[in-house]
């Protein structure tokens, strides 16, 4: 809308001006011209004239510059999709071997179980790679007889942010021919989405871990494809 805005002023400024000076020349009237009223009737004619033909490749200029503008800024749409989602729930674990509440859960094949629950499971500082904190968890006392006290679903992993966008303009050629243009794009901001992170306490070093990229409901990498298609 500016550089619209600049270019009427700029156009107007230069078609006042070139009127200002065709009325001018064409104008100079004389003496005798204004005592016989067929002779200024001529003057005014010739000089109604070659306003008109100066102003004319200006007024046609303005026309083309709209018509541009309207084709190449006019007629987009623009969609999009965005997702805002916090993370899923998780549950602390450990490793039945670590087991000594007397409970025998290996009997039943169960392979974890739950830790207790000792401390703030949120960091102080938390970063990608330390984004639980793993001494907030220990084994179960020994001979404690029952499971631990961290409770399912306690930790909730990391959001999803992803916009998904659209953008497409039909042209047309004549009235049964027509140019699609399409571009669509998934998590068009390219931002970082991580899949959950470990939360078997057995295993420290990935423990808590933010490493893996989520590749679900279009959070992973940017993509894009863009299209030109030919309709008649």
């Amino acid at each position: 809308m500016v550089g619209g805005s600049a270019t009427l002023v700029a156009v107007g400024g230069t078609l006042s001006s070139h009127m200002s000076q065709v009325m001018r020349s064409g104008l100079s009237i004389d003496a005798e011209s204004l005592s016989d009223p067929h002779s200024m009737i001529s003057a005014l004619t010739r000089a109604a004239l070659s306003a008109v033909t100066a102003v004319l490749p200006v007024f046609g200029a303005l026309i083309g510059l709209v018509l541009l503008a309207s084709v190449i800024l006019g007629g987009w749409n623009f969609n999009t999709i965005t997702l805002l989602e916090t993370g899923p729930y998780l549950t602390p674990t450990m490793s039945v071997s670590e087991d000594q509440t007397n409970t025998n859960p290996s009997a039943a094949d169960v392979t974890v179980v739950r830790p207790d629950r000792i401390g703030n499971p949120i960091p102080a500082h938390r970063t990608n790679a330390n984004y639980f904190n793993i001494n907030a968890f220990a084994p179960p006392p020994q001979g404690a007889g029952r499971v631990g006290n961290a409770s399912v679903g306690s930790l909730e992993g990391p959001g999803t942010i992803a916009v998904n966008a659209g953008l497409a303009k039909v042209i047309a050629i004549k009235e049964s021919m027509h140019l699609r243009f399409e571009a669509t794009f998934t998590n068009v901001l390219n931002h970082t989405n991580f899949a959950p992170p470990a939360t078997d306490s057995s295993t420290p070093a990935s423990f808590g871990a933010l490493t893996t990229a989520q590749t679900a409901e279009s959070a992973g990498n940017r993509t894009g494809q863009v299209a030109l298609r030919f309709e008649f």
